[in-house]
């Protein structure tokens, strides 16, 4: 049996996306967000892979890791870091090519269309996607839409 991974983004996933006058003041991971990710780890047992810029760089890493611990959560891996013009699509495509074998279904969370494109993969790609809204976050619908993906066999 594979592993099960969610991609996933955080700004407007796991807290809301404030208005640019406000983004100093701004509440990092939502408590309710923080739940549906949660239900969606615990239900699902899939493996976190962050395909945020945070991953971008060692505080932001390390902010996400503080606040992920303190709900039980971790970050497995990460999606490569983007090559000049290599869009989110790509990176989360390439992971799934070097670990394809390993995976046994898969799912995708982010508050911006990851899918770009025509073609195979994309559609691949739109059926295992769930975009949450960035004023909110990742809704209980959200959640469900992400249990469902990965609990079938789409791998």
């Amino acid at each position: 049996m594979g592993k099960k991974l969610l991609f996933c983004d955080v700004d407007g996933v796991l807290h809301p996306l404030p208005p640019l006058a406000q983004m100093a003041s701004a509440t990092l991971f939502s408590p309710p967000c923080m739940a549906q990710l949660k239900r969606v780890i615990k239900e699902t047992g899939a493996q976190i892979i962050l395909s945020s810029s945070w991953r971008c760089f060692e505080g932001t890493r390390n902010q996400l890791a503080v606040a992920l611990g303190q709900h039980g959560l971790h970050v497995a891996d990460c999606t490569p870091i983007p090559d000049l013009g290599d869009g989110r699509a790509g990176q989360i495509l390439r992971y799934l090519q070097q670990h394809g074998d390993e995976v046994e279904s898969w799912a995708v969370v982010d508050d911006e269309e990851v899918v770009q494109g025509e073609g195979l993969m994309m559609q691949v790609l739109a059926q295992n996607f769930v975009r949450t809204n960035g004023a909110t976050g990742i809704s209980v619908s959200d959640a469900d839409q992400l249990i469902e993906i990965l609990n079938s066999d789409n791998g």
